[in-house]
């Protein structure tokens, strides 16, 4: 089913939009990635970490017109520029593989609401897998999968941390994911840790 909304979606924005929206410029973002990584390899790896703005690494929290608003669509790119070399730049190949981690991250999810909720599994179901939006939105070619990835393993991570006392590979994880979140999304991250802390306290 979340392939399918993930094929759905990569079609339905090349019908409807001109240049298939932010799902298929990444595509091409991740393409002209590949021929530079082959080109050269170093420039691929390291140019991320330069700013293209005369305020150098400033505007943290900016919406648009910043080095660090820029990186959440970098980094997918980045990562679009190796996967392209396993599928040889196929859009909905990618998809398949971006529908593949997104899938741990609802798994991870579900895993953590049952434990929650144990006698309503049905309703823990279709809150995972099946809300309308977040399986349409988060089933494309696009940094929101990674985002709703790294926050659903931070939930799953926080509950076993807190309830199950885990040890240091989980908290090693849970860092891992914070500071994708960071990268991303960086007022997501901010947003969770208040939320982590009332957890912490209750």
């Amino acid at each position: 089913i979340k392939v399918a909304a993930g094929m759905s979606l990569g079609w339905i924005y090349t019908r409807n939009t001109t240049n298939g929206g932010d799902y298929w410029t990444l595509h091409r973002n991740g393409l002209a990635e590949t021929e530079l990584l082959k080109r050269n390899p170093a420039s691929f790896l390291f140019d991320w970490i330069q700013s293209g703005y005369s305020y150098g690494m400033g505007g943290w929290f900016d919406s648009v017109g910043s080095h660090w608003n820029d990186l959440r669509n970098t980094i997918v790119e980045k990562f679009l520029g190796i996967l392209n070399l396993i599928t040889a730049g196929n859009f909905y190949s990618n998809t398949v593989v971006f529908d593949l981690i997104g899938f741990f991250g609802v798994v991870a999810l579900y895993m953590t609401w049952i434990k929650l909720y144990p006698k309503h599994n049905t309703a823990v179901m279709i809150g995972c897998f099946l809300l309308p939006s977040p399986l349409l939105f988060m089933s494309g070619l696009h940094k929101d999968l990674f985002i709703f990835t790294f926050t659903c393993f931070s939930i799953y991570l926080l509950y076993h941390i807190i309830y199950e006392r885990a040890g240091l590979s989980r908290f090693l994880m849970l860092m891992f994911c914070f500071i994708g979140l960071l990268l991303l999304r960086n007022y997501v991250a901010i947003a969770l840790l208040p939320a982590a802390g009332a957890l912490w306290l209750t």
